[in-house]
Formats: structure tokens, C-alpha cells, sequence
């Protein structure tokens, strides 16, 4: 069984550079933004982790750290890297600490799920727990698997393709037809519902569609 590891929201008494330093391993950054990845890439040399946009010379490990605005498509980016860089090791990215697409990024194959609320220290000490065979999740990810169905799920997290999803299975479409109509695999369906599954508080797609007029407006 894999362990999972938390990356702790809290300062690294260990300088970056130090922890950095240690690391062996270089960090091949994929991101649509080229501000947003310079501010990753400042934070990796910060960090004192090398890293870069383009292949490492041949025979180098390396992570592929992958950015990611929201949950939309992550199966399918993850598993394109993953074919593009099949020595590598694949990290997500978001912006925040969300524990739905921290959960989606895992599920799609990603070792970890790392944020921009993270110091360098802590983005340094992640890729070293990584490093060491383990999965990097955020805090709050094993509350949000615990939930299971309890009053504390957040439905105002779905996002704009989930909500669309969920309205053609209350429609009574199956995986296969909403993928041929969003134009998008069946896997990704399926990944999609279990997010939002979770986000629901539910345990099936006949309990999700119940509860989607109310939810997600349907009728509108």
C-alpha cells in the first residue's frame, strides 16, 4: 500500500537552500502561463531544486511539477505527460489548497498534489518526500475523504463541467453518451462523478441525480 504524506502548513525550520541542496533530482515545469511559470521557477530556485521547462539531458530522473487551474481535463493532461515523460515522476500544481483536485490529480495517476500557498521550504521538503516513494496530499485531503456523504459537503465546489455532467445524468444519459457529447473519454466521465460524488456527499450517480435539481438547477 502507498503512504501518503501531508505536506504541513507550517515553516520549515531546515533553510530551503539546505533541504534543496539534498535534492537530487531536476524539476521539468509544465505551464500554459509563462508568469506563473516564472514565479514557479522562482520558487524552485529559491528552494535551490534545478529545474526547467525542457527535457533534462538523458539519464537524468526528474519530476514533471504540472500546473493545473481546475479539476476540467486533469485525467487526460496527467496521462499525456505521464506517455511524454514515461521516467518521470508527475506532480500537479493548483493555486490553492483544494483537497477535490488534489483527489482528482491522485486518482489521475499524480504522485502529488503541491499549491502556491506553499513556501519554497515546503515545496522543497514535498519533492524529497516524493523522492522517498510516498504520495504528497494537502492538509484537509483526509477530512474531505471522510466525509462520505455528511452535511459538511460543499456543492458551491462543483465545477462548470461537473455541474454540466451531473445534468445529463439527470437526464438519464450514460458515461459513454456524455462522453461522445462533451467530446471528452469515458474515463474523464468517470473521474469527473467521483469528484463531484464526493463534493455532493453522495455514493452513486442514481443518488447524485436525486438531489441535482435542487443542487445544480437543472430546471434552469
Amino acid at each position: 500500500m502507498m503512504q501518503v504524506s501531508t505536506v504541513l502548513q507550517r515553516p520549515v525550520t531546515q533553510p530551503a537552500k539546505e533541504i534543496g541542496t539534498n535534492h537530487a533530482r531536476f524539476v521539468r515545469v509544465v505551464c500554459p502561463y509563462p508568469m506563473v511559470a516564472a514565479g514557479i521557477g522562482r520558487a524552485l530556485k529559491e528552494a535551490g531544486v534545478r529545474h526547467g521547462t525542457k527535457l533534462p539531458a538523458q539519464g537524468i530522473s526528474y519530476y514533471v511539477m504540472l500546473w493545473a487551474n481546475d479539476q476540467e481535463g486533469i485525467p487526460e493532461v496527467v496521462g499525456r505527460v505521464q506517455e511524454e515523460n514515461p521516467d518521470a515522476t508527475v506532480l500537479v500544481l493548483g493555486l490553492r489548497n483544494d483537497p477535490s483536485l488534489a483527489l482528482v490529480a491522485l486518482r489521475a495517476g499524480a504522485r502529488g498534489y503541491l499549491h502556491a500557498e506553499m513556501t519554497p521550504g515546503q515545496l522543497a521538503r514535498a519533492l524529497e518526500v516524493v523522492g522517498k516513494g510516498e504520495v504528497v496530499a494537502p492538509r484537509g485531503l483526509l477530512e474531505f475523504l471522510l466525509k462520505d456523504g455528511d452535511a459538511s459537503a460543499d456543492p458551491e465546489a462543483l465545477s462548470p463541467r461537473q455541474r454540466e455532467i451531473l445534468r445529463l445524468v439527470y437526464e438519464g444519459l450514460t458515461n459513454a453518451q456524455i462522453a461522445e457529447r462533451l467530446f471528452l473519454t469515458e474515463s474523464t466521465i468517470k473521474q469527473h462523478l467521483r469528484a463531484a460524488y464526493k463534493l455532493l456527499g453522495v455514493k452513486n450517480r442514481t443518488e447524485a441525480a436525486k438531489i441535482a435539481r435542487s443542487v445544480i438547477g437543472v430546471d434552469r
